[in-house]
């Protein structure tokens, strides 16, 4: 037995976040450790997260003043987060 807490993630959170639904605080899981994705200024570094609600997944990105929360290694795959405040982006990079 893994011990393991059973978590309730928020069914349909990732589908309602992309449709930019206001006041949503949704329980999801970080499907794969953050990774860096990029220095900004020289110094500051942005975690790329893929976020699940147990049925669908979403890119997003750490705020950076969170960052500490993955250098202590509190933050990393497997983890269940409350979403509190999230900005959703729906442009298309390279249409084809």
């Amino acid at each position: 037995m893994g011990g393991g807490m059973e978590v309730n993630l928020t069914h349909g959170a990732v589908a309602a976040i992309s449709r930019m639904v206001q006041g949503l605080r949704p329980v999801l899981q970080l499907a794969e450790a953050p990774r860096p994705t990029w220095i900004v200024g020289g110094h500051t570094e942005l975690y790329g997260l893929l976020l699940s609600d147990g049925v669908h997944s979403q890119k997003g990105m750490l705020a950076t003043s969170l960052n500490g929360l993955v250098q202590a290694g509190l933050l990393r795959g497997g983890s269940v987060v409350r979403v509190l405040d999230y900005i959703c982006n729906n442009s298309v990079e390279n249409p084809r």
